[in-house]
């Protein structure tokens, strides 16, 4: 009997296959293989054989395409924005949408690189399953309820305070964090602490504490 990938994964047994498949590899000896022969100029005392050099490393660079209007890059975002607002209810609304997040997302970029000034994701060139959570925000639900309290940050001092501050009013700049709605209050909070990063003095990691701040128990 032939089983298929897709039958297999549907099994509740599917556990006993791998366990069996893991035993039985063992039931019979592998084949010894053949030596590899030793290629001229290999082998030691031969002349030809010089020392491996010292590794060199090209430096990374990368340069966006062509992003500006009626660029080749532009023009398949639009097309494919287009195709995608023809699967909701009122396609212009949506479309309308998304060519000023487009815009936003284009702002990020200069003819150098990344210059982030607000994150933007562009929800119509990915899988349509994640379209509307994407386009719409998904909400990060926790398995059970953290219990409501507000825990202060870890000690700091005036370097590594600076350095936390910077770091959130960047995440608030760029839209990742947002102050929160009017006639709304904060429950609980993931206290912050910094460290310093190895090998680059004067340079911290800003690192959110969900265990101490209780978050990690509840996912």
């Amino acid at each position: 009997m032939n089983l298929s990938k897709k039958s297999l994964q549907r099994t509740t047994s599917l556990f006993h296959w791998e366990y069996l498949s893991h035993s039985l590899q063992h039931l019979f000896p592998k084949p010894a293989l053949e030596s590899r022969p030793t290629p001229a100029g290999d082998g030691p005392g031969n002349e030809a054989s010089s020392p491996a050099g010292p590794t060199t490393y090209k430096d990374f660079g990368w340069v966006p395409a062509d992003l500006s209007p009626g660029g080749t890059w532009h023009q398949q975002r639009i097309s494919n924005l287009r195709w995608a607002s023809e699967h909701y209810p009122e396609p212009k609304d949506i479309f309308d949408d998304g060519l000023h997040r487009l815009a936003v997302h284009r702002q990020n970029y200069n003819k150098d690189g990344p210059s982030p000034k607000w994150l933007q994701l562009l929800w119509w060139e990915f899988p349509s399953e994640h379209w509307e959570e994407l386009r719409t925000g998904a909400r990060q639900n926790f398995l059970e309820r953290p219990e409501p309290h507000i825990r202060p940050n870890a000690p700091m001092d005036e370097e590594m305070l600076e350095a936390a501050v910077q770091f959130v009013d960047e995440l608030v700049g760029l839209g990742v964090l947002r102050h929160i709605d009017e006639g709304l209050k904060v429950l609980t909070n993931a206290l912050l602490f910094v460290v310093g990063k190895d090998g680059q003095p004067g340079e911290w990691r800003v690192i959110a504490d969900m265990l101490r701040g209780g978050q990690n128990d509840c996912v």
